[in-house]
């Protein structure tokens, strides 16, 4: 992937694979930095200090090669789920927010009550992140009223009809109820999870059949 062909602007990789294997990644791809970690607070100051016309490369949770060699800058701290804006989905088309859903299309929407996974599965990422912010401690959710507030606010702006929800183990979450009783009283539109085959139960099943 030839990125630096196209632009001369300062390229980085982020997510899961740059996060777990960032020496991989950085000579494997045509970037100038790869983005380790949870990067909300990290990516702002990047913008921010390249408007600013600081050295990028002193961002934290940035890695690089100098020389062939590994850096990888400070991480900062976990930034707060309840301070995430909304979403923004201005720069897209309309057409980007289609989904095919049981053999209709649907204005679908992207959401995130909560982040992390307390399973320590060997094929997944989750416990390398786990351990990254082990002195944080990266599970951690959005309180119920804030984040119907984007619900709504995504509905009425884009005509949204149907969520996905990111959250690795939804049926998990702490206050499942109050958020089932809440999306049916307010919302009521149907909803996609992912989630452990341990905590499918079937008065879970049923509360967010409900909802």
């Amino acid at each position: 992937y030839g990125f630096k062909e196209f632009t001369n602007a300062f390229v980085i990789a982020g997510n899961v694979m740059p996060t777990l294997a960032p020496e991989h990644v950085l000579k494997g791809l045509d970037v100038d930095a790869v983005l380790v970690g949870e990067g909300e607070t990290a990516f702002v100051n990047l913008a921010n200090g390249i408007s600013q016309g600081k050295d990028p490369l002193k961002t934290e949770n940035l890695a690089f090669l100098k020389d062939n060699i590994l850096v990888k800058n400070p991480r900062a701290p976990l930034f707060p789920l309840t301070e995430i804006p909304h979403h923004d989905y201005e720069l897209f088309d309309e057409e980007h927010l289609w989904r095919p859903f049981v053999g209709s299309s649907w204005k679908t929407g992207y959401l995130e009550l909560t982040r992390g996974c307390p399973y320590l599965c060997t094929f997944c990422a989750t416990p390398r992140m786990n351990t990254m912010y082990k002195a944080e401690g990266r599970l951690r959710g959005r309180e119920t009223d804030q984040f119907m507030d984007e619900v709504k606010t995504l509905k009425k702006k884009y005509g949204l009809k149907l969520f996905f929800f990111c959250d690795e183990n939804f049926l998990s979450i702490e206050n499942l109820d109050e958020f089932c009783e809440v999306w049916e009283e307010e919302i009521g539109d149907p909803f996609m999870i992912q989630t452990r085959i341990e905590t499918i139960k079937l008065d879970k099943v049923k509360k967010i059949k409900k909802a």
